[in-house]
């Protein structure tokens, strides 16, 4: 029932059935590597797609934050962002790439 994820190295912890008000089965299960990813349901067919609609949206959140901070490393890793002061003063040598030296910047010093 649950080999996509197996497929994946997620193990599937089924607990023990329960029964509801009106005395229908309820399935419960978590993925032990990530025990807050919990779902119930009626069949275990319909758990395993609560289980994994949970996992995918869990994935899809950890793919924008993800990305979010990436875009954020890379414009802090620009050079364009430091003041022509800063450049200077962390200047070892080395030209960048696309890096040219306009008379604008030499004449205000």
């Amino acid at each position: 029932m649950f080999e996509a994820f197996q497929e994946m190295n997620l193990h599937v912890v089924e607990l023990p059935i329960s029964l509801d008000e009106q005395q229908l089965p309820v399935y419960s299960a978590y993925i032990q590597e990530y025990p807050f990813m919990q779902a119930s349901a009626s069949s275990k067919q319909a758990l395993n797609g609560a289980l994994m609609t949970i996992y995918y949206q869990w994935l899809e959140e950890q793919k924008k934050l993800y990305t979010t901070y990436d875009e954020q490393e890379q414009e802090e890793m620009t050079s364009s962002l430091l003041s022509y002061e800063e450049l200077l003063k962390y200047y070892d040598g080395e030209q960048f790439d696309g890096f040219a030296w306009s008379d604008d910047l030499l004449s205000k010093k």
